[in-house]
């Protein structure tokens, strides 16, 4: 195994919403964003501050002011020898242009500049920086907790609060082991950690859930709970918490089980008809089905997944004809069109800078377009956003020996109903970074922490899309 390369595969997979590469952080750094004289077209005026007065006047400049005018006051505005009232030079004292209409991709209009679109986040009282943490919109919160930055693995955490933009901490008392790469849910009340691994890289089998109105942790029951694994593919189904897959203290797997939270209760799933045992799998939620795609098995990638009903306990093969080529790390988010698959890594470690959708209902893939998609790479996260799906980040191997890398600070926009992609905001963005976590609160894309060139970022940043990704 490559270690300067592989980094564990871990998959979210959600229920629809209702709604300097080459440079790391340290916290607290301020990020890479343009220098303030920088030019913008929003912010030049159509003509120079030195402009000429208008020659068409017909009264010289030194006039006394009590000299009549050639003209009646009440001539029309077009009569021969009269300049139009709004005639540049006749208003000194007029108002500045406004810049709202000139402030494009989301860019907010303040003291007559164009603000950056991303507004960054507080880091006093932030966690520490780390990445492969777990990450949840809870109302007008944002839970961050566990991770590691190699170093150390952590079982803390924090919560952000989106209108007085403050950290504050979560309790440890009664938290879960300090581990990463672990699923995790937000239920709409608590939030579950499950799995993942400890500070010597064994897989976890065991977790627990927070409630934030208490900032108390509950430990989930053991009994009839899944082996110990990472690397596994998850859901919330908005009853309980799907696991699937995942790497074993000596093997890969390929069984799994689900949590009820509301009973704390831990029932096994068929095996019958289930995909073969694998790590890194993609997999969605689609509102009545736990699907799973590719991940790596065995010595290689594999090529095919499956489909499983909770209700049914039944496990059924996903086509191949028009799906993904194998991959691992890839951007994973269902959409009102379907399941959105795409980037991730191929065979020896090459990103992939396409994708593919699948219908559930037809049980049909469709390749994406790749006009306007971002480059190629992993670990781009996604999430769904009233109709869109937001990229950003990632990482992509650029030499396998030596190792080289490159992690990205941009991102797209794809429209679910018009399959066409779109820049989003670069200005004030995060600086670049993978293995982040990113989150949709119904109004804004929430970006923290990840993995910089040089070390584990503590930073993140907010942004309101709604105009900040157009469509060509």
């Amino acid at each position: 195994m490559q270690r300067a390369l592989v980094v564990v595969a871990l998959v979210a997979c959600r229920a629809p919403a209702a709604g300097d590469a080459g440079r790391g952080d340290a916290p607290g750094d301020p990020w890479d964003a343009p220098p303030e004289d920088a030019p913008h077209a929003s912010d030049r005026a159509d003509a120079p501050l030195d402009a000429p007065p208008d020659a068409r006047s017909d009264v010289p400049l030194d006039t006394p002011l009590d000299t009549p005018l050639d003209a009646p006051l009440d001539a029309p505005l077009d009569a021969p020898g009269d300049a139009p009232l709004d005639a540049p030079g006749d208003a000194p004292d007029a108002p500045p242009v406004p810049c709202e209409p000139a402030c494009v991709h989301g860019r907010r209009c303040a003291s007559g500049r164009c603000e950056p679109a991303w507004t960054p986040m507080a880091t006093d009282g932030s966690p520490a920086p780390r990445s492969q943490h777990a990450m949840a919109s809870a109302g007008r919160e944002v839970l961050v907790w566990g991770g590691t930055d190699v170093l150390r693995v952590f079982g803390d955490g924090a919560r952000y609060h989106l209108d007085t933009r403050r950290w504050r901490a979560m309790t440890s008392e009664s938290a879960p082991a300090p581990r990463f790469a672990m699923a995790w849910a937000w239920t709409g009340t608590e939030l579950l950690v499950w799995g993942g691994r400890d500070g010597a890289g064994q897989p976890l089998g065991d977790g627990a859930r927070y409630d934030p109105s208490l900032d108390r942790w509950t430990a989930m029951t053991s009994e009839a709970a899944p082996s110990p694994r990472h690397g596994l593919a998850w859901a919330w189904t908005g009853t309980e918490l799907l696991v699937w897959g995942g790497t074993g203290p000596r093997t890969l797997l390929g069984d799994g089980a689900r949590y009820d939270p509301s009973l704390d209760r831990w029932r096994p799933m068929s095996s019958e008809g289930a995909p073969g045992p694998r790590t890194g799998a993609q997999c969605a939620w689609t509102g009545r089905l736990f699907l799973v795609w590719s991940g790596s098995g065995p010595g290689a990638l594999l090529g095919d997944g499956g489909a499983y009903d909770p209700e049914r306990d039944r496990w059924t093969a996903l086509p191949t004809e028009g799906a993904p080529t194998p991959r691992t790390r890839a951007t994973s988010v269902f959409t009102a069109r379907g399941w959105f698959l795409w980037g991730g890594f191929g065979p020896s470690s090459s990103q992939r800078g396409d994708g593919a959708l699948y219908d559930p209902a037809r049980e049909r893939w469709s390749a994406l377009s790749s006009v306007g998609a971002l480059g190629a790479r992993a670990d781009a996260v996604g999430v769904s956003a009233g109709g869109r799906v937001l990229l950003w980040g990632g990482l992509a191997v650029r030499s396998v020996s030596p190792p080289a890398t490159e992690r990205f600070g941009d991102g797209a926009a794809w429209d679910a109903l018009r399959g066409r992609w779109s820049p989003l905001e670069p200005l004030g963005a995060p600086s670049a970074r993978n293995e982040h976590g990113a989150v949709w609160t119904g109004e804004e894309l929430v970006v923290w922490g990840g993995a910089g060139a040089l070390a584990r970022s503590g930073t993140g940043g907010r942004l309101q899309p709604e105009a900040s990704a157009s469509t060509p």
